[in-house]
């Protein structure tokens, strides 16, 4: 593909999305960067990715603003870091290194931000150090916090708890579990998903206007109720 081509294609994408700007590759790629630096990325790496022989023009190139062009790096806040005066200091750093290693496990960001924002409420409602919680403490947050709350919802906010916790117990910032099995509610097992004759007979339809291959792949998983796994097999 040309050049002009792939610049034409940017061109209508503007048009067609009511852009009041052109759109181009060197657009993508410095919406690419800036991106990057956005999300915390330290500014040589991104110089090095951007491949850069000046630190100062990737600092220009990544973020338009005179921030940037007087040479200053704008700091983004991390998302991973819990940041709360009302929260005493030894269990924000507690937390904070609990957070960092879900984020060095590479968890997504949205599971980090929901699991500091649940350890931050309940902190804040409970008033007490990590290091002296108790079982009773955490039930009668569980118990009064999350009273009227669906069972999903209940299970889920007493798991972010619970893995902080087990870290703390693995790390020695607390000698015994807080949090009981039991006090997890148990959801009922949900029905497989299936695909009523309508729904079978609109996939068919697809699938035969994909071509033979589709077609075939698609009686093969009807017919037979095989794995995905099993198909893959026979490949080998």
């Amino acid at each position: 593909m040309s050049r002009m081509r792939v610049e034409q294609i940017f061109k209508k994408y503007s048009e067609q999305l009511g852009f009041d700007f052109k759109i181009t590759p060197h657009v993508m790629r410095h919406t690419f960067a800036t991106h990057l630096v956005e999300k915390g990325m330290d500014l040589r790496y991104v110089q090095e990715l951007l491949g850069h022989k000046k630190i100062n023009s990737t600092g220009i190139y990544t973020n338009p603003s005179e921030e940037y062009r007087k040479g200053r790096v704008i700091m983004v806040d991390k998302y991973w870091v819990l940041k709360n005066d009302s929260i005493d200091k030894e269990s924000l750093e507690i937390v904070n290194d609990y957070l960092l290693s879900k984020k060095a496990a590479k968890l997504a960001e949205t599971t980090v931000t929901r699991s500091k924002r649940e350890i931050e409420i309940f902190l804040l409602d409970c008033g007490k150090p990590i290091k002296e919680l108790t079982k009773e403490d955490v039930l009668s947050y569980i118990n009064t916090s999350m009273k009227g709350l669906k069972e999903k919802s209940v299970r889920c906010k007493i798991s972010f708890l619970d893995c902080l916790f087990k870290f703390c117990l693995f790390e020695g910032h607390i000698d015994k579990k807080l949090i009981k099995s039991r006090w997890k509610p148990k959801l009922p097992k949900s029905l497989p998903k299936y695909l009523e004759k309508q729904e079978q007979a609109k996939l068919k339809l697809k699938a035969n206007e994909a071509g033979l291959r589709n077609e075939l792949i698609y009686e093969l998983f009807r017919s037979t109720g095989c794995r995905r796994s099993e198909i893959w097999g026979l490949r080998r």
